[in-house]
Parts: structure tokens; C-alpha cells; sequence
């Protein structure tokens, strides 16, 4: 990493699945740009980038499914999870949208 300058740091303890949860608060006066978010464990690494802009930029949501595969027995359940992620940049506030989800099951 070149000029790399560490914000944050934290030590979270994931729950029998895995997983965890947290947020961070963008400083009022944090500089815009690309940040980047870094978790490790002493094997395996995983980043993600955000912006943080000084106006409001309304960004078209995203939408996941998981888990992203399956195998199912004839007569079997499969439980998915759908979500729809707001992208609007963090000055824009909450949004709240409200649209209509279609889902299909193809062959």
C-alpha cells in the first residue's frame, strides 16, 4: 500500500456462522475520496472500497442473492436470501425505496 494512513482499528470475535456486524461514522470534516475497508484472519484477507463525497450522488441499488450456490434433493427446501442495497452516496441521507422484487426459478 502506498501513502496508506489507517483510520480505524477493531478486533471482533464472529458468531457460529461466521459472521459479524459493525458500522463506521464518517467523520463530518473526513476528506472525500476512496476508502478502503480491510478484514483478515491469519490466512485469509478480503477489501472493499466506499466514497465519501461531499454531495449527494443517488446511485442506482444493488441486489444480491445468497448463498450463491445450492444443491437440492428432489422434495427438498432451498431458503435464499434477496437484498437490496441502497447506493446512494452517505450525504443523501436514508433513502427509502420502495419497488416492486420479482424473482423467477428457470431451468
Amino acid at each position: 500500500m502506498i501513502n496508506c494512513k489507517i483510520l480505524f482499528v477493531d478486533q471482533k470475535v464472529v458468531n457460529a456462522n461466521g459472521n459479524f456486524s459493525t458500522s463506521y461514522k464518517i467523520p463530518s470534516d473526513a476528506l472525500t475520496g476512496n476508502y478502503t475497508i480491510y478484514a483478515s484472519t491469519s490466512k485469509e484477507s478480503a477489501q472493499k472500497s466506499f466514497e465519501v463525497s461531499g454531495e449527494c450522488v443517488r446511485g442506482n441499488p444493488s441486489i444480491s442473492i445468497q448463498p450463491l450456490s445450492q444443491l437440492g434433493l428432489q422434495g427438498s427446501t432451498l431458503n435464499y436470501s434477496i437484498t437490496v442495497e441502497n447506493k446512494d452516496s452517505t450525504p443523501c441521507g436514508t433513502s427509502f425505496f420502495q419497488s416492486k422484487l420479482y424473482y423467477s426459478i428457470r431451468l
